[in-house]
Formats: structure tokens, sequence, C-alpha cells
């Protein structure tokens, strides 16, 4: 049976050498330090020796490590592995959600150009756990706007102002609209 105590050929006992070969693996693959009491942990279960016929009882030291590389290479490999599949199952969730969104969009869409869809359309986004389509609403609002504007008269003024407001209508979203023909004209005393 191997002395997991005594130092093999290069002089490190088998716990000093899975040590430092778990360190290293945990820096590879981990930015945080490796925590003290995982480390003694997983350091006294692969060193401590095992009952004859066991899979990992060796009876020399370099049988051991040995085992050992081929474990740690097992574990990168499944590191890797692991790291490979959550990469893609991040992919599928990405392009998952932009389907989501698109097949959401076209309903929408089509419930724009044919309203008599809107009751299929949330049927088939219900049935597909999608939030359903909220209506659209137009809302018509009334509000003031006092613009300023220096002239020489009530007919002058009015002509000014429906320029400047029509310059600032021009900038509003396509989703907005003004009608600018209700307007009042009020002479501001200057006196």
């Amino acid at each position: 049976m191997t002395d997991h105590t005594h130092p093999g050929p290069n002089g490190e006992t088998l716990a000093t050498r899975l040590r430092r070969s778990l360190s290293e693996q945990w820096r590879e693959h981990r930015a945080d330090p490796v925590p003290a009491d995982w480390l003694d942990t997983a350091t006294a279960i692969l060193a401590a020796p095992s009952h004859p016929g066991a899979e990992h009882h060796h009876r020399e030291i370099a049988d051991a490590a040995e085992c050992q590389d081929r474990l740690l290479a097992q574990m990168r490999d499944h590191n890797h592995a692991t790291a490979a599949a959550r990469r893609a199952t991040d992919e599928h969730t990405t392009r998952l959600h932009r389907l989501r969104e698109v097949v959401r969009e076209q309903a929408r869409v089509n419930v724009r150009d044919y309203p008599g869809l809107l009751d299929p359309a949330q049927q088939a986004l219900a049935d597909w756990g999608l939030p359903l389509l909220e209506p659209d609403w137009v809302v018509t609002m009334h509000v003031a706007v006092r613009i300023q504007v220096p002239a020489s008269g009530e007919q002058q003024a009015s002509e000014a102002a429906r320029e400047r407001l029509d310059q600032v209508l021009a900038e509003l979203p396509a989703d907005l609209h003004a009608d600018p023909r209700d307007a009042t004209v009020e002479e501001i005393d200057l006196g």
C-alpha cells in the first residue's frame, strides 16, 4: 500500500502534489481564490488510502500520481464540456428570446393590417406562452401652446406663430400628430 505521507521520487508527497494540482486547476477556471476548506477536503479525499481492490488503490506513489493526473485531466475535460454546454445554452436562450420577440412583433403587424386576426393571434400567443398583444389606443389631447412672436398686427402674429408651430410639429415622431387649426391671438402689452 502507498504511504501518502512520504515523498515520492521528486520529493513531493501525494497530498502536496494533489494540493498544488487542485489549486492550479481552480485558478485556471475561476477568478476567486481557492477556498481553503474545500482544498483541504478535496486533498484529503483524493490522498486518502483506499482499500485493496478499489479503483484508486495504488501500491506505488508513481501509480497514485498517474491516477491523479488522469483524474485531473478528466476534471479539466468536464470543466471544458460544462463551459461549452453553458455557452450553447446561453446562445440557444438568446436565439429563443429573439424568436419570441419576432413572433410577437409579426403578430402585432398582422393584427394591425388585418384586425380580424386579433382573436386567433391572441390565442396563438397564449398557447406559446407569449405576452398577449395590447390594443393600440388613439388619444386626443388638447394642449394650449403659447408662442410669442414679434408682429405689427394680429394677422401677422397669427401667421408667424403658425410658421413656428409648423417647424416644431415637423420634428414630432411619426406616431404623434397635431392640428394647429384652432388658434387664438392675443396682444401682449409691452408697457
